[in-house]
Order: C-alpha cells, then structure tokens, then sequence
C-alpha cells in the first residue's frame, strides 16, 4: 500500500515519460505566429531570411514586424550587391574599369571603386543595427543577459539598502534621535 492520496487524472508526473501528440500540438499552437508580408513574400530572398529569422526565434511579435522586414529588406540588398561583384568564376572585382569599344582594352586611370561594395558595406552597417535591435546577433544577445543580470543585481542592491535604512531609522527612533510617526 503506498503513502498519501491517490493522483488526480490530470496531474503532472515525474518521469521520463514522453509528452503526448496532443500536448506537443496545444503547445506548438500556443507559439504565435508571425504573418509574412507580401512585401517580404514575392522577393524569394527576403522570404528566405524571413523563414529562417522565424523560425530559428519564436520570441517575436507583431510589434517586431517593421523591423524583421527591414531586416529581410537589407539582407537582400547584400545579397544582390555580393552576387554583382562576382565574376562567373568566383572572383570578386572591387574595381570597375570603363573598355575602350573599339580595342575592348580598359582606358588609362579609369579605375573606380565597385559601387556595389559601398552598398554591401551600408547594407552590412544596417543589418548589424538591426541585428542589435531585434537581439539576434550573438553581441546583442551577450549585452541582454548582462543587461538582465545587472538589473537583478541592481534591484538585490536596492533592496538591501532600503532595508538598511529603515533598520537605521527605527533604531534612531527609539534612541529618541528622530520623533515617533506616532507624534
């Protein structure tokens, strides 16, 4: 015979039991998701970013949304400035020449930075801001848990230190220092 009262139907047990499929669907139901706009979903790379962003952190909501598009949006521009700078064999060019077209030779001092790199470089610049705001770049992350830790400790701190004082005013009060609340 076995000690205490006798289980409920639904109670939680200890174990290493395997949750049910109609456990594991109510809490998958229970995550919101997030609506795709259109205008992330007819570009097939900002759609891409979307779904990964998604899916690899289910904390957003609708308040995220402009941000997470303007995420997908950059992402995308990055994407398309990286691909024109590469050559069909996989080199980068960092210059554009203007060609003469008569010889096809490149003209004397006509060298120019690629504009497609000041683009991937503002793009880069955007997404590492934007990173920083949705919290999913790993130094965004690294700065809220010490955020978090700081305001735990910073709230133990002022608990403490109100605690203190009011051990110091009551012991003034009945030393006479300080007159009773009472007066």
């Amino acid at each position: 015979m076995t000690k205490g009262r006798k289980p409920t139907k639904n109670a939680q047990r200890r174990g290493g039991h395997e949750p049910t499929q109609e456990l594991v669907a109510e809490v998958i139901g229970a995550v919101p998701t997030l609506q795709k706009p259109v205008s992330v979903a007819v570009n097939p790379v900002m759609s891409e970013c979307w779904d990964s962003l998604i899916g690899s952190a289910p904390c957003f909501d609708e308040r995220d949304i402009p941000l997470i598009e303007s995420y997908c949006f950059w992402y995308a521009v990055f994407c398309e400035a990286s691909q024109s700078m590469m050559s069909l064999d996989g080199r980068v060019s960092t210059l554009v020449e203007k060609y003469d077209a008569e010889t096809g030779e490149p003209e004397p001092g006509s060298a120019k930075a690629n504009p497609n790199l000041r683009t991937a470089e503002k793009a880069t610049t955007m997404l590492r801001q934007l990173g920083d705001a949705l919290n999913i770049s790993p130094t965004a992350r690294v700065r809220s848990g010490l955020m978090q830790a700081m305001t735990a400790s910073t709230v133990e701190d002022l608990a403490r230190r109100t605690s203190e004082g009011y051990s110091r005013f009551k012991a003034s009060q009945a030393k006479g220092a300080l007159p009773n609340a009472k007066d």
